[in-house]
């Protein structure tokens, strides 16, 4: 999904050239809730009126009572593109709503620039939605990029399993020790898997150490068993007890290597861990900035169709220090969406004071559970995307008696494949992301807050 936008905040903007720039505009393009007017009005059996003086009656009306018009166009393949006016704050809003960007939205901006420069003023300025620059140097400044290679994307995968994950946790700040020294023997079985497969990936090193049966003290390392056959005449006995090495008990020596050490601290595996489901989703990796915090949460922002999103990775529990952190952001750097994604389960008090401190400035979700992350970090963009949509063109239904927003939000979402693929995943995985309720409050910006339904997935 893609949506862009450009605004432009004028000096002066008459009535009557409005109306003048409205019909040239539907000279030029077909309007979709112009259309919907005139369908119910044939349908309702009244007489049919030349579209001018019909257009400039309802035209005229709606800007005199809203003080905001607009209309939707729909290209050859239903992306939407649309116009609104707002009479009263004096700026025009054009926007692309679809899959891909196409060259249909340059032609619809050139079109409604030409208009808007020879209808208001000689020269507008549009400028593009994009977040505040300011906020985003800070962060850019502040902040680096995350960019996995292929093999970091599947090691990532890999250590969304927690026994694996635990197993890499307890060797990492070991230089060298007994796999039997660190495990219980009867665990020693189902972590041979795991050992062998971090060793081809190079994530641990192994040796093998020979221990002296009457004292227990180690005698020989190498770096395979076959080594030990290798051994020079004379040096195949223990040098303490004199049996023959091949009797004596042999051990794994196993230990971090630097790339087992990079992905295990810092919760750098599941930076990646992410960064691989963002890109799967369409966000790329150099879209997202990153900062670590002491107590190892990452913060993750980008920009995404025009709203700011602040993805928080804890590899850890959640502690309420780590949520006034969070809040201090989202008012700091005015993030529109919040994903707390943490390995364990999210204290209820803490789960609490945020459903007591939020508003509906700030969508706020949480993930407990890596399971099908891919598809739920997709749907919960497009979900957010598709707030966003229907914030865009929620004044457009006083146009129409349909609402336009919900079926522009279910043209372009019903073409996006994935979507059909996550709604075919059993109904408990829209567990996986819960919205905060909201109680009723004044927000920063003036407006009452609601009380927010748990988000709909299935959109």
């Amino acid at each position: 999904m893609k949506i862009s936008l450009k605004k432009a905040e004028l000096e002066s903007m008459e009535l009557s050239a409005v109306l003048n720039f409205i019909r040239e505009i539907s000279a030029n393009y077909q309007p979709v809730l112009y259309s919907i007017r005139k369908e119910y009005r044939k349908r309702l059996g009244l007489p049919e009126e030349t579209n001018d003086k019909w257009w400039d009656e309802i035209t005229s009306e709606k800007l005199e009572d809203e003080g905001i018009f607009g209309d939707i166009v729909l290209n050859k393949n239903k992306d939407i593109l649309f116009y609104k006016i707002e009479l009263y704050e004096k700026c025009i809003q054009i926007g692309f709503i679809g899959n891909n960007v196409t060259e249909d939205f340059d032609s619809f901006f050139k079109t409604i620039s030409e208009l808007a420069d020879k209808y208001f003023d000689k020269k507008v300025v549009w400028t593009a939605n994009e977040y505040d620059s300011e906020i985003k140097h800070v962060i850019d400044e502040q902040s680096c990029t995350c960019n996995p290679t292929e093999e970091e994307n599947e090691l990532s995968i890999i250590l969304e399993d927690e026994k694996t994950r635990d197993f890499l946790m307890k060797i990492k700040d070991i230089t060298s020790a007994s796999i039997t020294s660190i495990f219980p023997k009867d665990e020693l079985s189902s972590l041979a898997p795991i050992v062998d497969m971090f060793e081809k990936r190079q994530v641990i090193t192994k040796d093998f150490v020979v221990l002296c049966s009457k004292t227990g003290q180690p005698i020989l390392k190498v770096s395979s068993k076959s080594a030990l056959e290798e051994t020079p005449q004379g040096a195949n006995k223990c040098f303490i007890c004199g049996n023959p090495l091949s009797k004596e008990t042999i051990d794994e020596i196993v230990s971090c290597s630097s790339t087992g050490k990079k992905f295990i601290e810092h919760g750098y595996w599941l930076q990646v861990r992410i960064i691989h489901a963002l890109e799967k989703a369409g966000i790329k990796s150099d879209q997202v900035r990153l900062w670590v915090s002491d107590n190892d949460i990452t913060y993750m922002f980008s920009i995404i169709n025009g709203q700011s999103f602040l993805f928080v990775l804890a590899d850890n529990k959640v502690t309420i220090e780590d949520i006034y952190k969070i809040k201090l952001y989202v008012e700091s750097y005015n993030i529109d969406n919040v994903l707390l994604i943490s390995t364990k389960n999210i204290p209820l008090v803490i789960k609490k004071y945020i459903e007591n401190s939020s508003t509906e400035d700030v969508s706020f979700n949480f993930i407990e559970t890596l399971n099908s992350i891919d598809d739920t970090i997709e749907l919960f963009i497009i979900e957010r995307c598709s707030a966003y949509i229907s914030k865009l063109l929620s004044s457009f239904i006083t146009f129409t008696p349909v609402k336009i927003n919900e079926l522009v939000i279910e043209s372009i979402t019903n073409t996006i494949p994935t979507v059909q693929k996550a709604k075919k995943h059993d109904e408990n995985k829209i567990d996986e992301i819960e919205e905060m309720p909201v109680e009723e409050t004044t927000t920063k910006k003036g407006k009452k807050g609601k009380k927010p339904e748990m988000i709909e997935l299935d959109i």
